[in-house]
């Protein structure tokens, strides 16, 4: 009564129908393959829970088995959906299972991808060339040798490129070397003029200007340091734009021309760029240890000169503090104070003058000589007397007079002494040779001992002329 059924209902359902969906009716494995009848019946028979679970709904309706596979025959299986066997009644009679073919799974990326692997054509096997590959190696031997011809002009072309660099560089060191050569030359000029021979001749605002000018150099030389820093660098800039275009070019040629395979042309050319700037990084090392020379050199230059002037500004103020002094030494010997004008003056007015009363007295004395018996009366000889006094009287305030007027003269020129005296110690003090107390203890030891010598002198000379007179 239970086979009779099954075998209608499986009889109504079309042969591949059945194949189909009868496996929607397998479990599946871990792996997610449905298991064959056999494996099916075989986990059913030892089952004893399934069995007797079986057993049960027997009993209970013996058409349960075949409505139940009815059911799940004519329901859509959902996709990746996994039926749970207890949802699924297992058929009382596996071996009716037995033939039917699982259902295809769902294809996998795996199963994708192996699809089209065995879709492409099979490529018949490689047989032996008729002409033993001469083709092949005329183009492989084609491919390097122009691969060869485009690393040798790569070569060539870099080769004009660095020279051209390097004779820039060279020209670029040449005019910079020139330009400070210039320079020194110059600044060389400028400390000529503090000479020996030349300094008592410059005031101290030409001897400072002169240390301006040797101090604004400094300057000027750091401008020039830094263009030609910036020279050199433009330089290497080119080499670097210029062998970056030639690299492309050889780059682009090489896969043009296909005989290396990118990776390996990739290799080989990175030994290329390594060692375009393995000399780029040199050169800028080297540039930068150059002008960090320039540089200290530079500092070294300025310090020297600095030096040089300050020894030069030195010797300017011990030149003119000495001159200074010799020529106050000179004015005080220098007839101008020792003999003066004035002086020399009023002495010949005292000679014209001593003359005049000279004669007058000769006058005098020969019309006494003249004088006989007759007429040599009282009266006579008291008017001679009282011409002779009056002659005298005349004579001493003539000597008081020019006695006056010397030293008026001589007060004047001691009054011209003390000024040059005044002056001078202006001057050494605007010379700063020495400071305040040296040069007063200078002016005590060298200056003021010949003003006091020619104030004496000119004092006893005057006496001397006084005590004459007064004689």
């Amino acid at each position: 009564s239970f086979r009779a059924p099954m075998e209608a209902s499986t009889a109504a359902v079309p042969a591949h129908a059945r194949t189909r969906r009868s496996d929607a009716l397998l479990p599946e494995d871990e792996t997610g393959h449905p298991l064959d009848a056999a494996d099916f019946g075989n986990s059913l028979r030892d089952g004893g829970e399934s069995e007797h679970r079986l057993s049960n709904q027997a009993g209970a309706n013996a058409f349960s088995a075949g409505a139940g596979l009815l059911k799940m025959l004519r329901k859509d299986r959902v996709s990746g959906k996994r039926e749970s066997n207890r949802n699924v009644a297992p058929p009382t009679r596996p071996e009716l299972l037995v033939g039917l073919t699982p259902a295809p799974r769902p294809a996998t990326d795996a199963d994708v991808a192996r699809g089209e692997v065995q879709t492409l054509p099979t490529l018949p096997r490689q047989g032996v060339s008729t002409t033993g590959g001469v083709g092949i190696e005329e183009m492989k031997l084609s491919r390097k040798e122009r691969q060869e011809q485009a690393f040798e002009a790569y070569t060539k072309r870099k080769g004009y490129m660095n020279v051209e660099i390097e004779l820039r560089t060279a020209q670029a060191a040449r005019s910079f070397k020139q330009l400070l050569a210039l320079n020194d030359t110059e600044i060389e000029s400028f400390f000529e003029e503090l000479n020996d021979e030349f300094l008592t001749r410059l005031e101290l605002p030409e001897v400072m200007g002169i240390g301006s000018t040797v101090e604004a150099q400094g300057p000027r030389r750091a401008t020039w340091i830094a263009e030609f820093e910036s020279e050199l660098d433009e330089m290497e800039a080119d080499r670097r734009q210029s062998t970056h275009i030639e690299l492309c070019q050889l780059m682009d040629a090489c896969v043009e021309i296909g005989h290396m395979l990118p990776a390996e042309l990739e290799r080989e050319l990175e030994k290329v760029t390594a060692e375009v700037n393995f000399v780029i990084i040199s050169n800028k090392a080297v540039h930068a240890e150059l002008v960090a020379k320039l540089r200290v050199a530079e500092v070294r230059r300025q310090r020297e000169h600095e030096g040089r002037f300050a020894r030069r500004l030195a010797a300017w103020r011990q030149a003119r503090h000495d001159h200074a002094l010799q020529a106050f030494t000179r004015y005080v010997s220098s007839p101008e104070v020792t003999v003066p004008d004035a002086r020399r003056a009023v002495l010949e007015e005292l000679r014209t003058a001593q003359a005049a009363f000279g004669e007058e007295r000769m006058a005098l004395l020969r019309s006494l000589a003249h004088l006989d018996e007759g007429s040599l009366t009282a009266a006579a000889c008291e008017v001679l007397a009282r011409d002779a006094e009056a002659l005298r009287a005349r004579e001493a305030a003539m000597h008081a007079d020019f006695a006056r007027r010397l030293g008026a003269a001589d007060e004047r020129t001691e009054a011209a002494v003390q000024t040059a005296l005044a002056h001078l110690r202006a001057r050494l003090d605007y010379f700063g040779h020495l400071d305040p107390q040296g040069v007063g203890a200078t002016l005590a030891a060298r200056a003021e001992p010949l003003a006091a010598a020619r104030r004496e002198e000119a004092r006893a000379l005057i006496a001397r002329v006084g005590d004459a007179l007064a004689a």
